[in-house]
């Protein structure tokens, strides 16, 4: 009989500052990997709040190693069983992987620590995991799928026998994920567990021992690793998907062309793309999307060498100095976080770049009464907010794409559009793509992970050794 480890009963939350569980069941035995998919995103930050801030169960029990948890008060003891690895990075650059793993955790070592008994307990840890790194390593020179491999080890050193991890797609491109899962399944056989929390049944189904889908804060579905194949799970994980058709590109009109952007990533970096098509460049490691962004606050002013605007076939430089936010817009990773002013009204925010396609400093009230009433439709009353504080992510992610559409530019950058999102935002996020194309923008995605864009693209471009691969 396996031991279980970990278990949650009829689990209903209490935090006045995010959606609570309600009424969430999981166990998990030693030695699983459990698949969790929140497919609206309600209850998963209360969860994760759970381990690490103690917060209080309004009803409900948890067990861990078959031991209540205390509602009240939290056992330190028991609640350092289980370890969360998700974006932040927890280990110390500038130090090797043996002295993060051994030197800096909760180990009570006393006095001088001597490195040869380590280097035996590194060797014992690394038996049957196929995992090649020198414990002399540095860790700022591993890549995403070490670092994550290092933090896991670290972690086993600290005594957790849970292990819960978050967001590791959008961490890890694909080659490295793959490896990953590899290094997921050898753990496990050690009797070490892991809950896989992400937002597709793809990047969980082909390792995982049982998937559970979570909605509204409470588990509705589960299915162990022989049911993964069946038609009920199939039939279950197709409903949760997108059968919108793609929009079609206006082959006759070219819209932009790229030139030769100046990247350590890409050595040949030139394509066109047409009116209204949704091209994908897909960047496995990520590096060209940090040197793009680089790329246009570094040469805003001289822009008519990276780009150029096409009007019927004939090449356009005119007013390409100011092009990014007119001609040409970009939308950054997580922009929730970093293209919003949630003090600022709704409207103020949904205008920011009128000032530069108007050419006044000030939008007059006027204008800005006509955009509320024109948008309102499609909006709603949300755009009469006095602030964004308090807004659902849907109306927010609205405000972002309707900006983008107010200013009506040749062509958008989208930088991970999918990024740290649940199943039903992405196809909000796809939808609002498909407003942009169907309004003669051309759209640009700049993604590592091609199985979300692939959904919205009418290309794809796949950057390669420097190179964009020849398109088939």
């Amino acid at each position: 009989m396996k031991k279980e480890i970990f278990r949650m009963i009829n689990v209903i939350t209490n935090s006045p500052d995010a959606a609570n569980l309600d009424d969430m069941n999981l166990y998990i035995h030693l030695g699983e990997i459990i698949g969790l998919i929140p497919i609206n995103g309600i209850g998963i930050e209360v969860f994760l709040n759970m381990f690490t801030d103690t917060l209080p169960i309004k009803f409900g029990k948890i067990y861990i190693n078959n031991k209540p948890l205390n509602n009240r008060q939290p056992s330190k003891q028991q609640l350092n069983k289980i370890y969360i690895l998700n974006q932040q990075r927890k280990l110390v650059e500038s130090l090797s992987v043996l002295e993060n793993i051994y030197v800096l955790n909760s180990l009570p070592f006393r006095g001088i620590i001597h490195k040869e008994p380590l280097l035996r307990q590194y060797a014992w840890l690394m038996e049957d995991l196929d995992f090649h790194v020198s414990p002399d390593a540095r860790c700022e020179r591993l890549s995403e799928y070490e670092r994550c491999a290092v933090e896991i080890l670290k972690a086993i050193t600290q005594g957790a026998k849970l292990i819960i991890l978050y967001g590791m797609s959008d961490i890890m491109g694909a080659g490295d994920l793959a490896r990953f899962k590899d290094f997921l399944t050898a753990v496990s056989r050690k009797n070490y567990s892991f809950l896989y929390i992400c937002d597709r049944c793809e990047e969980s189904v082909s390792f995982c021992d049982r998937i559970i889908y979570m909605k509204d804060g409470k588990d509705i579905q589960s299915f162990d690793r022989h049911e993964l194949s069946s038609p009920r799970h199939l039939k279950f994980s197709y409903s949760l998907q997108s059968a919108d058709p793609l929009v079609k590109p206006d082959h006759m009109v070219p819209s932009l062309r790229i030139r030769h952007l100046p990247t350590e990533v890409c050595e040949e970096f030139c394509f066109d793309i047409n009116q209204g098509e949704c091209l994908v460049l897909y960047d496995e490691t990520k590096d060209l999307h940090r040197e793009f962004m680089d790329t246009i606050r570094n040469n805003h002013g001289n822009l008519k060498n990276l780009f150029c605007i096409l009007e019927a076939h004939s090449p356009s430089f005119r007013g390409l100095e100011n092009s990014v936010g007119t001609q040409i817009a970009v939308i950054g990773e997580n922009p929730l976080s970093t293209m919003l002013f949630y003090n600022m009204s709704y409207i103020d925010n949904l205008c920011i770049r009128m000032e530069s396609k108007l050419k006044r400093i000030r939008i007059p009230k006027a204008v800005k009464e006509s955009i509320r009433a024109e948008y309102h439709a499609v909006i709603g009353d949300d755009i009469y907010a006095d602030s964004l504080l308090g807004l659902s992510a849907d109306s927010l992610y609205n405000l972002i794409y309707y900006r983008v559409a107010l200013i009506n530019p040749k062509a958008v950058f989208i930088i991970q559009p999918f990024y740290n999102t649940d199943i039903y935002t992405k196809k909000h996020i796809r939808g609002l793509i498909r407003m942009l194309q169907e309004k003669k923008i051309s759209v640009i995605i700049l993604s590592a992970d091609l199985q979300d864009s692939s959904a919205i693209a009418n290309r794809c471009l796949i950057l390669e050794n420097g190179r964009i691969r020849p398109e088939s």
